[in-house]
């Protein structure tokens, strides 16, 4: 037996078998990095969308609360909730409720959006992800029950109309919780609307 050649053998043996470790230890390597830039990425995107969803439901608050009521928009709103126009431009209180209830609708399209971004961010970040909206949502709740006692006429419940509408004053109490429920989401998200490379 040549033992040399064993050697020889044995050392190429050894050589490939490191070889194939290394390059198995690259491709696990590769992979998990590959994971984690994905994740990061899918948290990014996440991210974005919740917080513009946030933005829509903002808007959307700051439209209904807008005190200039026209005409046209009466008219419209009789239109869009298939109410008599006659009869609605006789009876002003009726004709309110439908600018509202037309209104309000972009504030429900905007809760559905965050609704839906929201159950994808419980999945990522949990519970922690719905607690940084609660503000937010109860200025919406805050709004509801303002306007249907005022469009109500309920006379037992004094109605808080700064909360109804937008004075276009920073001061203002309502405007200054919005800011801040805008803010409490955009603390929660900015750790993840940076992408780690």
């Amino acid at each position: 037996m040549d033992w040399s050649n064993f050697f020889s053998t044995l050392k190429d043996i050894i050589a490939s078998v490191d070889s194939i470790i290394g390059i198995l230890i690259a491709f696990f390597l590769g992979l998990s990095a590959w994971k984690k830039q994905l994740l990061s990425k899918d948290k990014y995107d996440l991210s974005k969308r919740l917080l513009r969803s946030a933005y829509k439901l903002r808007d959307a608050i700051e439209y209904v609360r807008n005190p200039w009521i026209s005409i046209t928009e009466q008219t419209n709103a009789a239109e869009k909730v298939g109410a008599n126009i006659e009869e609605t431009q006789k009876d002003h209180n009726k004709s309110i409720k439908n600018v509202y209830f037309v209104r309000w609708q972009k504030i429900a399209e905007a809760l559905s959006d965050l609704d839906t971004e929201s159950l994808e961010a419980e999945v990522f970040w949990g519970k922690d992800a719905t607690k940084a909206q609660e503000h937010l949502r109860s200025c919406v709740k805050e709004l509801s029950v303002n306007l249907n006692y005022y469009l109500n006429m309920v006379k037992e419940v004094k109605v808080d109309f700064d909360v109804i509408y937008d004075s276009m004053d920073r001061d203002n109490t309502f405007n200054v919780k919005i800011k801040n429920a805008i803010e409490d989401i955009k603390i929660f998200l900015e750790p993840h609307l940076k992408i780690k490379k």
